[in-house]
């Protein structure tokens, strides 16, 4: 029998409630109001026919949510509060660090892989199921679905394990307009096809002013356009001189900026009622187009944009190193995207949805 600990971070992911490019500031929270929480629930229920020890906290960091899930059968090791902070990440990863444990799987972003790569040092395999703002790191199962036939693999033996590096952005940086990616530490993580085995890369090609010009050529002044997050798709906005934060989604029409940073619930609200294009571009190294850096992007907003108006853009350096893309939820027919990534020059790219 494999002993598992489960570690949930409840304020993961919260910035997307109130529109920021990360949760690590957050102080005020309600647990029962976490899309984690929920996502934490979704998925361990699927671990009551699996044969495990299971290990864990005694609240919202993993024993509520394994008691909501229909599992008694766990050990408790920490007792957390209601509300929880990093430190309480810490303590509970510093005594799992002590015990005999076979893997670590955690909900959470970028900055619960900070701190768990913190404590320990490469000697137990993590899982981290993407629940956050930021999911940079190569520590993250592709989709939870897609993490809990990783963790079914790797207890039968059937995979092993490789060291892959933890990063985080700087989030005081990011709200200043300023993308600083740091490598924060390293995790020994299971060697799938499902987890995605590579950090957020960044990459700097004057040839994308060509794809932007291109781009910019063609939009129709009476269509309303959302603008993604990154750098390469900012350069759209600039090329109008119109200045955005570099984590939001925009909305562009007729040339002119209707809303910077667009909340979610803005989002939905705007392509309910008026047509949309949107312009994303893959993160470097990753490929992941939907799911990651832009979850303000929720399933309703996708689902108002029809797969016509989805232009994606790409260095050629960038698209370069990228077998396909990934759509973690949303446009569920596309299995090709035409990716621009020069003036007229576009490259098909598979799509391997999550």
């Amino acid at each position: 029998m494999k002993t598992v600990a489960v570690l949930v971070n409840p304020k993961s992911g919260y910035g997307i409630k109130i529109n920021m490019p990360g949760s690590d500031s957050i102080e005020k929270y309600d647990p029962l109001e976490s899309t984690t929480v929920r996502t934490a629930i979704d998925f361990l229920s699927a671990l009551r026919g699996m044969d495990l020890d299971i290990i864990s906290s005694e609240n919202f960091m993993g024993g509520r949510e394994l008691r909501e899930a229909g599992i008694s059968e766990f050990s408790t090791v920490y007792h957390d509060a209601e509300i929880t902070y990093r430190e309480d990440t810490l303590n509970f990863i510093r005594i799992v660090s002590s015990l005999s444990v076979d893997i670590i799987i955690f909900f959470g972003g970028d900055g619960t892989a900070a701190d768990i790569s913190s404590v320990i040092d490469g000697n137990i395999p993590v899982l981290g199921i993407p629940t956050g703002v930021k999911m940079h790191s190569a520590v993250f199962a592709i989709s939870p679905q897609r993490a809990l036939r990783t963790l079914q693999l790797f207890v039968e033996g059937s995979i092993g394990a490789s060291m892959e590096d933890v990063v985080d952005a700087d989030e005081p940086s990011l709200l200043n307009g300023v993308q600083n990616i740091r490598v924060k530490g390293r995790l020994l993580v299971p060697a799938s096809e499902d987890v995605i085995l590579e950090s957020k890369r960044e990459y700097s090609d004057p040839s994308i002013s060509g794809a932007i010009e291109y781009l910019q050529e063609r939009m129709d002044p009476s269509l309303s356009y959302l603008i993604g997050p990154g750098s390469t798709c900012k350069m759209v906005t600039s090329l109008m001189d119109i200045s955005t934060p570099v984590y939001g989604v925009d909305i562009i029409s007729g040339g002119k900026l209707i809303v910077s940073n667009a909340s979610l619930e803005v989002l939905e609200d705007y392509t309910a009622r008026h047509r949309c294009k949107l312009i994303l571009t893959p993160i470097g190294g990753q490929g992941i187009l939907i799911g990651r850096g832009n979850r303000q992007l929720s399933e309703k907003t996708l689902s108002s944009i029809s797969d016509q108006d989805l232009l994606v853009i790409s260095s050629m350096e960038k698209l370069s190193h990228l077998a396909h893309v990934v759509i973690q939820y949303g446009f569920p027919s596309i299995a090709y995207l035409k990716i621009l990534y020069g003036y007229g020059r576009f490259k098909v790219v598979p799509v391997l949805h999550g």
